[in-house]
């Protein structure tokens, strides 16, 4: 059994921007997103058994996928650090998700 920890997306802007990492459009584009401005939040995690709740499966060339891409290294290392301040603030919300 896989467990895995995600940050949610979001197309609504976020309450506290700190809470929050945006996306920026050309990597909205790239990974086949919609045009509206969308935001990672970084003060809520769900946790859930892999495959789980939530995830929506893309048909790409090799068959059927959860994977719309890969974030870049930079943006990556922005919403661990941001996780991490939020996680030892103790201000981080997991939800446990049942599949």
């Amino acid at each position: 059994m896989t467990v895995v920890t995600v940050v949610r997306v979001t197309h609504r802007p976020p309450d506290d921007r700190s809470s929050a990492v945006a996306v920026p459009s050309a990597l909205r584009r790239h990974l086949g997103l919609d045009r509206e401005a969308s935001w990672i939040i970084v003060s809520e995690v769900n946790q859930f058994v892999w495959p789980g709740p939530d995830l929506r499966s893309i048909s790409t060339p090799h068959g059927v996928s959860f994977a719309y891409g890969y974030l870049p290294t930079d943006l990556f290392e922005e919403v661990r650090r941001r996780l991490v301040v939020v996680h030892k603030a103790r201000q981080l919300r997991v939800t446990v998700r049942d599949a």
